[in-house]
C-alpha cells in the first residue's frame, strides 16, 4: 500500500497536502488570508523544502522478447587491401597434365661453324677402286632353255648369258688362270678350289669367298642342264677372264628348261 502511495507522490500532492494541514491547523485565520491553489503562490525556496529525496531504484524488469529482424541496411563500401599474409607451405606435386599441342616452328637458326676435314673417302667414294685384299658380292641367274618339256635334250646346244656387274670396280682386270666356276657337286664332296677357299673355308652359293686377286663363281642349288664343255668365263671384251667392271657368264643348256642362279665373290689383288 505505501509503495503504491509512494509511487503517486508528486510536487502538487505534497504542496496540497501541506496547504490543507495548514488550513486545518490555522484555522480561520488561514481560510481569511490566504486561499494556495498553485504551487506559483509558493515561495521557490519553500518549495525546495517541502521537495523529497530521489528513492532508490527499483529492481531490474525481466528481459523482452527478441525483436524481428530489421530490414538489411546499405553495402558499405569495399575495405582497404590488407596486408600481404605470410607464404604458406608447398603443397604437395600435382599429377602431369596432358600434352599440350604442339607449338608453330620457330625461326630458323644461324648456320653452324663448318666441321672438321673429314678423311679421304676414296677407293669407297664414286669413282674409286676396290682396295687391295677387299672383297664385294653378288648373284647371277640365267635361263630357262626353250622347250616345253623339261628334261628332255635339245637337237643343239643352245647358249645364255648371265651378267656380273662389280659395284665398286677393280684397280685391274684378272685373267683366265684367276676366274672360277665352282660346280655345286665340288661344295658337296669338299672340293673346292684353295683359289675360291679363305681362312681354310671353302665358299659356297650362300657364303661366296674368293682368295686374294680371284673371282668365284658359285652354282645355286637349282641348278641344271649345263653342259660342262661349254661354259666360259669372259670379260665385257670377250677375252678369257674378268675385267675391271665385272666379266660375263656363258653356259651352254643341253636340256629344255634348263637353268642356273647363283652367287660370286671377288678379292682385289
Amino acid at each position: 500500500m505505501f509503495s503504491a502511495m509512494r509511487r503517486r507522490v508528486t510536487f502538487v500532492n505534497v504542496a496540497v497536502t501541506f496547504a490543507l494541514v495548514f488550513a486545518m491547523s490555522g484555522g480561520a485565520f488561514a481560510a481569511g488570508k490566504f486561499l494556495i491553489t498553485s504551487t506559483k503562490q509558493i515561495k521557490p525556496s519553500v518549495l525546495k523544502q517541502l521537495q523529497g529525496k530521489t528513492g532508490a531504484a527499483g529492481a531490474q524488469g525481466p528481459v523482452g522478447p527478441v525483436g524481428a529482424q530489421g530490414p538489411r541496411g546499405a553495402e558499405g563500401k569495399p575495405g582497404g587491401t590488407g596486408p600481404e599474409g605470410k607464404v604458406g607451405a608447398t603443397g604437395p606435386k600435382g599429377e602431369t597434365g596432358a600434352k599440350g599441342t604442339a607449338g608453330p616452328p620457330g625461326p630458323q637458326g644461324a648456320p653452324g661453324a663448318a666441321g672438321a676435314e673429314g678423311k679421304e673417302g676414296s677407293p669407297w667414294t664414286a669413282g674409286g677402286t676396290l682396295p687391295s685384299g677387299k672383297t664385294e658380292t653378288g648373284t647371277w641367274v640365267v635361263g630357262p632353255s626353250p622347250g616345253e618339256e623339261p628334261g628332255q635334250p635339245l637337237a643343239n646346244t643352245v647358249h645364255g648369258f648371265a651378267a656380273l656387274s662389280f659395284p665398286i670396280p677393280l684397280a685391274a682386270g684378272l685373267d683366265s688362270a684367276h676366274v672360277h666356276l665352282v660346280r655345286k657337286v665340288e661344295v658337296e664332296e669338299e672340293k673346292v678350289p684353295a683359289e675360291c677357299t679363305v681362312g681354310g673355308v671353302g665358299g659356297s652359293s650362300t657364303n661366296p669367298l674368293a682368295a686374294s686377286g680371284n673371282l668365284c663363281l658359285y652354282e645355286g642349288a637349282g641348278t641344271h642342264g649345263f653342259s660342262s664343255d661349254s661354259i666360259l668365263i669372259a670379260s665385257p671384251s670377250f677375252s678369257p677372264g674378268a675385267g675391271t667392271s665385272g666379266a660375263f657368264l656363258l653356259v651352254g643348256f643341253q636340256e629344255q628348261g634348263s637353268e642356273g642362279a647363283g652367287s660370286w665373290a671377288v678379292t682385289a689383288p
